[in-house]
């Protein structure tokens, strides 16, 4: 008796067929699509069916990796893939033993570990790079390790270039997981960017301004003079660089060019769904259009990025000034569905190269070499291969708790930076060797406060809905 596992999508419904023969070559892909390669969003639900009689039962998306591991327990035998368009031909059938589905009850199969991996590393030098950066601790330290804090100080900094090649990369996998069109209301998906961002972003803010109330006799470098109502409401809108007003927290530029970017890309997509290129008269040419037109407009707006804007830094309150990265990510994404990702992969390297050659910098270097690393991490994602082979099996989860974690930490790293600052002022402490313990305390205090935030401020803030009804009325309009 076989068991299936069927993949039902929501404009149709397959239908189930006798006799289908397996594909050759494709019990790599197996592995690969139950570690998150199926495009899960576009899915309505799941079904485990056993035997002729087809009675089933249906499992939501967000249980992927329960019935994932139910198929498994039940000696899946036989797996059934559908097309999402064209069920009917798209239907592959393969005959596998259990073991090619690789089951970890720690880390759903949806998620990109070596995405994680990076978003991980990057958090903590930022992290690391801040603590080397503010307060009394960090000149204690550099007492004993003069060229470890100053390579903190000077190069923590670079870890941005990894998040915005990330963001890049997410965004437009987000935006067109298959390379198609944009999809969807332009204001909706913006606002709920902003909504994302914004929400975790104020209370981050809310707690960085009770602690410097706290610290202000120990700490009165590090706190703000004074908070103006202007000033709030600039940084609630995310413009708080662009009209000038002194950052309440660090990191606050980022959150604000992170939307920016995210908006240059979206704006770009809407453009490239707005154009029309080629007459109705020829499909095969809208065909290519369509399936190039978004890709383009992002290549020529990172070249002139890197080119241009990137090379002026009174632009970097812009967005314009780090498309450069940025773009770089959205571009792998795009290539990484191409049959020509090993050639278009070439030309872009050689594009940022000249740019380079044009005007050194290191942090578009650094942004070139993660593009490559990802590239490279998402090809062998896609085959199915091992991405993270060096690591224990014991920190797969973990790594995966630190990436999901990454942007609670890098909102609420820096108010516990200032209280174990003001501990270590308020104590008389001096010396590097407690120093060095305050900062190894403050940067794991730091960890564990992100994980609260993200379970009861950040995870909570990103299902909420508000005024999604206007930006439908605003699309209608």
């Amino acid at each position: 008796m076989n068991r299936f596992l069927r993949i039902a999508w929501r404009d149709k419904w397959p239908v189930w067929g006798q006799g289908l023969e397996p594909k050759p070559g494709f019990a790599g892909k197996l592995a690969g699509a139950c570690a998150g390669n199926l495009q899960i969003e576009q899915c309505s639900h799941i079904e485990l069916s056993t035997g002729s009689d087809l009675q089933s039962r249906a499992w939501p998306v967000r249980l992927l990796p329960q019935s994932l591991a139910r198929a498994s327990s039940l000696n899946l035998s036989v797996v059934r893939f559908v097309h999402r368009s064209h069920p009917w031909l798209g239907a592959f059938v393969l005959l596998a033993p259990p073991r090619c589905i690789p089951m970890s009850p720690q880390v759903p199969k949806s998620r990109l570990l070596h995405i994680d991996a990076l978003k991980a590393l990057a958090a903590q030098l930022i992290v690391l790079h801040h603590l080397a950066a503010y307060g009394p601790i960090a000149d204690a330290v550099a007492e004993w390790f003069p060229r470890l804090m100053d390579h903190l100080f000077h190069d923590g900094r670079m870890a941005v270039q990894v998040f915005l090649v990330l963001g890049g990369f997410l965004s437009a996998r987000g935006l067109s997981p298959r390379g198609q069109l944009l999809e969807g209301s332009v204001p909706e998906l913006l606002w709920r960017r902003y909504l994302r961002l914004v929400l975790p972003f104020l209370a981050a803010l809310g707690l960085t301004l009770a602690c410097s109330w706290l610290v202000r006799p120990w700490l009165p470098e590090l706190v703000p003079d004074a908070v103006s109502l202007p000033q709030l409401l600039s940084h609630a809108l995310l413009l708080h660089d662009v009209l000038g007003h002194e950052a309440l927290t660090v990191g606050a530029w980022y959150v604000a060019m992170d939307f920016q970017l995210f908006a240059l890309l979206l704006g770009l997509m809407w453009l490239a769904r707005r154009l029309q290129l080629a007459p109705r008269s020829q499909p095969a040419a809208r065909r290519i259009l369509r399936a190039l037109l978004a890709p383009s407009l992002v290549l020529l707006m990172c070249l002139a990025s890197l080119f241009v804007f990137n090379r002026d830094a009174g632009l970097d309150v812009w967005a314009l000034y780090f498309f450069g990265a940025y773009g770089l990510g959205a571009l792998v994404h795009w290539l990484g569905l191409s049959p020509y990702r090993r050639a278009g992969l070439l030309v872009l390297t050689a594009l940022v190269i000249e740019a380079l050659v044009l005007e050194f910098r290191e942090r578009i270097a650094l942004a070139l070499a993660t593009a490559l690393v990802l590239a490279w991490w998402q090809q062998r994602h896609q085959l199915g291969k091992p991405l993270l082979a060096f690591l224990p099996r014991f920190s797969v989860g973990p790594v995966a708790e630190l990436g999901t974690q990454s942007y609670a930490l890098f909102l609420v790293h820096f108010p516990i930076c200032l209280l174990v600052n003001a501990v270590f002022a308020h104590q008389d402490m001096a010396g590097g060797g407690p120093g060095l313990l305050m900062l190894l305390a403050a940067w794991g205090l730091s960890n564990l406060a992100a994980l609260p935030f993200y379970r009861w401020v950040e995870l909570p803030c990103s299902r909420l809905r508000l005024g999604l009804g206007q930006a439908r009325i605003l699309k209608a309009s």
